[in-house]
């Protein structure tokens, strides 16, 4: 249940970027933020009263979806305003904001009286905030005729980006595989390994891949883009390496040091994908190719996970090296 619950969001995101994704190139950038913002305030509305799980994964879906139009919409827009640092923030702003919200969702886990409440009401808040603010956004792209043809399901791939989204792609489903199973199932692996019931070793484990994940595309920003897709991905390799002998010996530092390698190799690789794939398309094509990005990244991240679920669910618990065990 976990895990559906947790693939609800990147599936209907991944549904929300091949419909509604080449949207702002017919509207404008604004008019999809505004709604998209819109939607989220909804769904933490939803979120809020969620009695049960069925409910859950429809709050999930309804921010997946939400999340999956302003994707694409906002990374064309940093794009319209600056190829270089549009990329730049594009390759940092996911990270950041789970590093964000896995730590301080953590620390309202451990130390407030109503922690599921807390959450939301925060976020409520964060997104009435947003919402004010994006009324005053410039609009960086021109309406253009077609918005209905657009929303057949489709991914756009300019021609000329082709081929660097033929070698980026296996990099992109790796990245966003090993998210995918650190935001999921690491806390529950984290706690087990710490012998602990709280929430904070999971917080710090999904912060410690997505922080230094934000730190890796810092440092990477002046670089070029084949020296952090390559770096990136050995780093990677490393880490998860790392983190599968973790679960073998039960070594708690070492399923952390791997988390630090691997989000080193999330950052860089990430990063290099964009600063090769985005600068090279044209203004009205560029939510288009984000939205194909994000549809690799997103089904990455939910595919794997959600059959490490089932896989699971089906064969029992993952045994480690002494004894315990660890569920999804």
């Amino acid at each position: 249940m976990l895990t559906a619950v947790f693939a609800a969001y990147p599936l209907a995101l991944l549904v929300a970027l091949l419909t509604v994704g080449t949207l702002s190139d017919h509207l404008g950038r604004r008019a999809v933020v505004l709604a998209s913002l819109g939607a989220q305030i909804v769904a933490m509305c939803v979120f809020f009263v969620a009695p049960s799980a069925p409910v859950l994964i429809a709050a999930r879906a309804l921010q997946g979806a939400a999340t999956g139009a302003a994707t694409a919409a906002f990374g064309a827009a940093l794009v319209d305003l600056h190829p270089r640092r549009g990329t730049f923030v594009n390759s940092i702003a996911p990270m950041a904001g789970m590093a964000i919200g896995a730590l301080g969702s953590s620390l309202i886990a451990t130390y407030t009286a109503a922690p599921t409440d807390a959450v939301f009401i925060i976020l409520f808040i964060v997104f009435c905030v947003l919402m004010a603010c994006a009324f005053f956004l410039s609009e960086t792209h021109e309406r253009r005729p077609g918005a209905w043809a657009s929303l057949a399901i489709r991914l756009r791939v300019p021609e000329a980006v082709r081929p660097a989204l033929w070698a980026a792609a296996p990099v992109l489903v790796a990245v966003w595989a090993i998210g995918g199973f650190v935001l999921s199932l690491g806390p529950n692996l984290a706690e087990d390994l710490m012998g602990t019931s709280t929430a904070l070793p999971g917080g710090f484990f999904v912060f410690a891949l997505t922080g230094t994940g934000m730190a890796a595309v810092l440092w990477h920003r002046r670089h070029r883009a084949a020296t952090a897709f390559i770096s990136g991905s050995i780093a990677l390799a490393l880490g998860v390496g790392a983190v599968m002998t973790a679960t073998g010996t039960q070594a708690a530092w070492l399923l952390y040091a791997g988390a630090i390698v691997a989000g080193y190799g999330f950052g860089a690789a990430f990063q290099g994908a964009l600063q090769t794939l985005l600068p090279v398309a044209a203004a009205h094509e560029r939510s288009g190719l984000m939205a194909t990005v994000y549809s690799i990244s997103y089904l990455s991240n939910a595919v794997p996970t959600l059959g490490a679920g089932v896989v699971n669910s089906l064969w029992g618990d993952l045994p480690h090296g002494n004894g315990s065990s660890f569920g999804g």
